[in-house]
């Protein structure tokens, strides 16, 4: 392949991976949640910033919510509709081994979340 140099030999960087960052993936954890009762929740924080929140009711049913999380320093942002009242929710975070995810938020409240298998 002849190349606009005139070159016969043509080159194409490897694009780098970068590291995923230590949250992306799959979270769950399980409580009370205040509009939805006991349930089991799953967060599912992808590569490009999209994230899944995943709802599964003990009184039955699923609830699926989409949005967007970002991390800043150690703070973590979350945008979605299920974040009320204003579509969006912001913690610190701390990630205890590789399997536990600390988020505190600014009136102190904390949940533990478990990576997901």
């Amino acid at each position: 392949m002849n190349g606009c140099s005139g070159s016969d030999s043509t080159s194409v960087d490897d694009p780098v991976e970068a590291e995923p960052h230590e949250l992306e993936g799959a979270w769950t954890t399980t409580g009370t949640d205040d509009r939805y009762g006991e349930a089991s929740v799953r967060m599912q924080m992808k590569a490009d910033g999209d994230l899944v929140v995943t709802i599964d009711l003990a009184v039955g049913g699923t609830l699926r919510f989409a949005g967007e999380w970002e991390t800043q320093e150690k703070m973590l942002l979350l945008t979605g509709t299920y974040f009320e009242p204003d579509g969006q929710a912001s913690a610190t975070w701390s990630v205890e081994g590789d399997s536990v995810m600390v988020l505190r938020a600014a009136d102190g409240d904390q949940q533990r979340w478990r990576r997901a298998g």
